[in-house]
């Protein structure tokens, strides 16, 4: 059986395990090594992809944390372990599965793999502030960054974020390999520091943050 590929490190956000998923179902069934799994929710997946997911998820959740997990996600969609003993987030993108864990801070985490679609889309989710700042340069790299940076503050806030064209905004940043992000919540006038990756595949992007959050934008 071949061995999982990952990345695994930490940070001050938190613990993060990156995943590019070839293993066959078969073979992932192997990998669960004592890892319950809920079969009736599985075998509601008819899409091959999205079995193929859910058994990478749990084990890459395993793997992180060290220990066998049980999961399950609330009302907006959002998961959670059943001890409570993590704040968890978790994407999808293609073969890649990327997943966060911090015993106290709320986190989220977004992987994306670079598509030239992004160049169709774009106009939906960036504001008329981040069109003139971004929106000439129509770099696939920077575009998709600046839609995942979005989907980790929907993953901290909640629906409050939900729109992201008029509740968040990404402030001007030049693109590095790695580096960091300022993200406001318009409606709060809060800026959230994410940190992000990229690699020849795909662009990480993460983000934790306590109770209380209140760096507010200058004026």
């Amino acid at each position: 059986m071949e061995a999982m590929m990952h990345k695994y490190f930490k940070t001050q956000q938190g613990v993060i395990l990156i995943w590019q998923l070839t293993e066959s179902k078969e073979e992932l069934f192997q990998q669960l090594d004592g890892q319950t799994i809920d079969l009736l929710e599985y075998e509601k997946l008819k899409n091959e992809r999205r079995q193929v997911e859910y058994l990478g998820t749990r084990i890459a959740l395993k793997n992180l944390l060290n220990k066998k997990i049980d999961f399950f996600h609330t009302s907006e969609g959002k998961p959670y372990l059943e001890d409570e003993s993590y704040q968890i987030s978790i994407s999808h993108s293609q073969q890649w599965i990327a997943v966060i864990a911090h015993p106290n801070l709320t986190v989220g985490i977004d992987i994306e793999c670079f598509q030239p679609k992004i160049l169709k889309l774009y106009e939906r989710f960036l504001n008329e502030e981040e069109l003139r700042c971004f929106g000439d340069e129509k770099n696939i790299r920077k575009l998709t960054l600046i839609w995942s940076a979005k989907e980790v503050i929907y993953k901290i806030i909640g629906s409050e974020a939900v729109n992201f064209s008029h509740q968040i905004q990404v402030l001007p940043f030049k693109l590095k390999k790695s580096g960091e992000l300022r993200t406001l919540h318009i409606p709060s006038e809060q800026i959230f520091r994410l940190h992000y990756n990229q690699t020849n595949d795909y662009v990480l992007v993460y983000g934790a943050v306590g109770k209380t959050h209140k760096e507010k934008i200058e004026k």
